[in-house]
């Protein structure tokens, strides 16, 4: 599994919401899918991501996006 950290583009938003979104096994590469759940830091999705990769076995990697899809840098400061 790889847990990807990426710098986001266009920034963050101001809402403070944030959600997670896996690639499991059976999904093809580069596919992401996600649920309801927001979180309001980046550090709380995070944290909720590594959870879900430590529980299930098909997680094969897992990012952390604003709610502008910009894949977001855990500790980035932002724009």
């Amino acid at each position: 599994m790889t847990i990807r950290l990426q710098q986001s583009v266009g920034g963050y938003t101001d809402d403070g919401l944030y959600k997670v979104e896996v690639n499991a096994a059976g999904d093809p590469v580069g596919v992401y899918k996600g649920n309801g759940l927001r979180f309001p830091t980046v550090e709380s999705a995070y944290g909720y991501g590594l959870d879900l990769a430590l529980r299930w076995t098909a997680v094969r990697d897992f990012r952390v996006i604003d709610l502008d899809g910009n894949v977001c840098e855990l500790g980035s400061p932002g724009p």
